[in-house]
């Protein structure tokens, strides 16, 4: 049974929001989940495919959630966090629910938990991973997000597959244009890559493959 800090996490982004787990105040309102009385789980599915869940009690005022943290392999803690909202209005009417960072009471739509307690992104010191990432880094990370979106193979270069079900034919074929132009740039950046390695090693030359 998966927890809190039980595996799956990005190693490469432990000081970025995308390396770590977090619980979205829209998506839970939008579900029922912040209903009074509601009751269930939040789940992710880590990078080496474990299903991770915390517990989910729902209010209009205040949420529970109960789950299971650990540090660096260590032993289980159970932990019961209690996380306040806060409503505000809709300029077309209805309310917005945000929650209330635990720490320093800020109004979030996201908290993270990327130690024992879900913070907001500051109170955790994290930062976004694009603002760390190069151009390449850039390139890969749209390319893997459009590629998901589409349903094709993650690998450059990979099958694509049809047009998913349900999705429009105008937004699959910009999706597609979209994906050749990614791999054009992160196929060259690789050719780069390949080329500074040869230059240093002086190992035989690749030549640049081409879709």
């Amino acid at each position: 049974m998966g927890g809190m800090g039980s595996g799956g996490q990005n190693s490469r982004h432990r000081g970025t929001v995308e390396g770590w787990r977090r619980i979205d105040a829209a998506k839970m309102q939008k579900h029922g989940e912040l209903a009074v009385g509601w009751f269930g789980r939040w789940t992710w599915t880590s990078d080496d495919g474990e299903e991770n869940y915390i517990h989910l009690s729902g209010g209009h005022h205040s949420i529970r959630l109960s789950y299971r943290y650990r540090q660096n392999g260590g032993d289980w803690q159970d932990v019961s966090q209690t996380v306040h909202l806060d409503w505000s209005p809709r300029h077309f009417g209805g309310e917005q629910a945000y929650f209330l960072c635990p720490k320093c009471g800020s109004r979030r739509r996201y908290l993270v938990g990327a130690g024992a307690r879900f913070l907001c992104q500051a109170c955790h010191g994290l930062v976004h991973a694009a603002s760390r990432e190069g151009e390449s880094d850039r390139v890969f990370r749209r390319m893997w997000k459009v590629k998901r979106k589409i349903g094709a193979e993650l690998a450059l270069g990979g099958l694509r597959g049809a047009k998913p079900k349900g999705m429009h034919r105008a937004t699959h074929d910009r999706l597609m244009a979209e994906l050749d132009g990614l791999e054009r740039a992160a196929l060259d950046d690789s050719y780069r890559m390949l080329m500074r390695l040869q230059a240093r090693g002086g190992r035989r030359r690749w030549s640049r493959p081409d879709f």
